[in-house]
């Protein structure tokens, strides 16, 4: 019994994308040739940063994507299928564990429906 492949399930940055955000044009033409797969991203960027990129148009419509580090699965026109995000005391538990209680001004901002996290002493 052959298995057939129905979904293709690409890394975005340093795999299919260059530091860049554009994908090779082997990939393009194989994208191209082949609209019978589903063409889905799992990336560390948010759904904002993906439109951004060249391989944006090529993503399957009617299949999630895996964006923003995992934390979110969006359908390429924006809606949240599923988030799982952490929570302060996830945060704080997970600093406790890697020994950085010394973290200071600790900032979460949104900019262009992304959320972004950093320290100054990280």
């Amino acid at each position: 019994m052959s298995k057939k492949i129905k979904m293709i399930i690409m890394d975005g940055d340093g795999s299919t994308l260059d530091q860049n955000g554009f994908m090779d044009s082997r990939l393009k033409n194989l994208i191209i040739s082949r609209p019978d797969l589903k063409w889905v991203m799992a990336t560390g960027r948010c759904m904002n940063l993906l439109r951004e990129t060249d391989i944006f148009q090529f993503l399957s419509e009617e299949t999630p994507h895996i964006v923003s580090g995992g934390a979110e699965i969006k359908y390429k026109n924006g809606d949240l299928m599923s988030e799982a995000l952490l929570s302060h005391h996830d945060i704080s538990t997970l600093f406790k564990l890697l020994k950085m209680n010394d973290v200071y001004n600790f900032i979460h901002f949104s900019k262009n429906g992304c959320n972004y996290f950093f320290s100054k002493n990280v």
